[in-house]
């Protein structure tokens, strides 16, 4: 859990830093938004390694050996009550895709808008370890 908890400290600083460029240093800008989008992928990258973990500890294996689709994870994540909405980490996920696939300064500062949400999904996903997992990322 702990990488997930630093990653998202560093996409909170790079989203403050963001702000913060536009009014201050317009130069360093896109160089921040670059920084806040990959901390952003690493967070979602993390939050799935937790996922699965719980689920595993959960005595819920994977139906199929290798990578197992994301739709599938989350699913089966909310119906072990790790996660209580599984659109919006389908929603997430779909952000990511886009970020890496099809990358504009645009569609970045449209996903960084999005951010608030994310970010508390990923804290609720998080209490939920700490509490046990009861409820995820009902705690948002």
């Amino acid at each position: 859990m702990l990488a997930l908890e630093k990653e998202l400290l560093r996409l909170e600083m790079a989203l403050f830093q963001v702000s913060m460029s536009a009014a201050v240093f317009p130069v360093l800008s896109p160089a921040y938004r670059a920084l806040a989008m990959k901390s952003f992928e690493m967070c979602l990258e993390h939050a799935s390694s937790v996922m699965t973990c719980l689920l595993l500890e959960k005595g819920s294996a994977k139906a199929s050996k290798g990578s197992e689709p994301f739709r599938m994870l989350v699913a089966r994540a909310r119906q072990h009550g790790i996660v209580s909405d599984g659109k919006c980490w389908r929603l997430y996920r779909d952000w990511r895709n886009e970020s890496v696939h099809h990358y504009s300064d645009k569609a970045a500062d449209r996903i960084l808008g999005g951010m608030a949400g994310f970010i508390r999904s990923s804290r609720g996903l998080l209490a939920g370890v700490s509490a046990g997992m009861e409820g995820g990322d009902e705690f948002m």
